[in-house]
């Protein structure tokens, strides 16, 4: 039974840590490194405590797939009443992706969220990776994930070209300014 004294909502970000560099990121260009993750103890205690309390989990970061707790959360998870489980990533993590999602589906409703920012030359410039673009594209391909974009200066007159990609797919769109 869900607790009115509970969020329904929790968006969690479990790691600073990322494998891009994008230009826009709080995180990047934060002069600090990335601060320490919460030890698993911590995590495993807060996960049991909302067993059947909330609706939904986001995960978030940095690149949520590079938290060095992936594995026994994806265990714990296991054992959890179900819930509404969303992955915000940009792709570029894609065998953990897959296997965090395989687990995680066959209790939880699972959804994947992924940044596009742009066309690929565009993307991958304010991604910092000439390969993102492909790896955002094989998530919505693969799992019909959430585009998010964020408005920057290198895409805003070409929204156009995501909006034409974000159609093609026929997946939703979010954009952040």
């Amino acid at each position: 039974m869900r607790s009115a004294s509970w969020p329904t909502s929790i968006t969690w970000f479990v790691t600073e840590r990322c494998n891009l560099s994008c230009r826009h990121c709080f995180v990047h260009n934060s002069r600090h490194k990335p601060r320490p993750e919460l030890d698993w103890e911590a995590v495993a205690k807060f996960l049991a405590s909302c067993n059947g309390r909330i609706r939904e989990l986001v995960l978030t970061g940095g690149e949520p797939l590079l938290w060095r707790h992936v594995e026994p959360f994806r265990l714990q998870m296991a054992q959890l009443e179900p819930m509404s489980v969303k992955i915000c990533t940009n792709g570029m993590e894609w065998t953990r992706l897959e296997q965090l999602y395989s687990s995680l589906k066959e209790r939880h409703q699972v959804s994947i969220q992924v940044s596009l920012d742009g066309p690929k030359d565009i993307h991958n410039q304010i991604r910092g990776n000439p390969k993102a673009f492909d790896a955002a594209i094989k998530v919505v391909e693969t799992y019909r994930a959430t585009c998010v974009t964020v408005l920057t200066r290198a895409n805003l007159k070409r929204l156009s070209e995501v909006r034409a990609l974000v159609e093609q797919y026929a997946v939703p769109w979010a954009l952040i300014y």
